[in-house]
């Protein structure tokens, strides 16, 4: 008869840090493009051509922001 002992699995740690976005390009990124998509709404509400442009301007911002961070070294591999 063979052996049907369970041999319990170990898991080997990860060898590549995992930072799920907790870098400070990630942050500084996910606040501005919140702060643009709210002021984007309300210029769509308010139909105001000015407040959408600044919206929209507040994610181009955001784009730029993340890129330069990330260049400096502040986000993630």
């Amino acid at each position: 008869m063979s052996d049907t002992t369970k041999v319990p699995v170990q898991f080997q740690p990860q060898t590549k840090d995992v930072h799920h976005g907790r870098t400070p390009a990630a942050w500084v990124g996910a606040v501005i493009t919140f702060i643009g998509f709210a002021v984007l709404c309300v210029g769509v509400v308010l139909a105001s051509a000015l407040i959408v442009g600044i919206g929209l301007g507040a994610l181009v911002l955001a784009l730029i922001a993340v890129l330069v961070l990330r260049a400096a070294g502040l986000g993630a591999d």
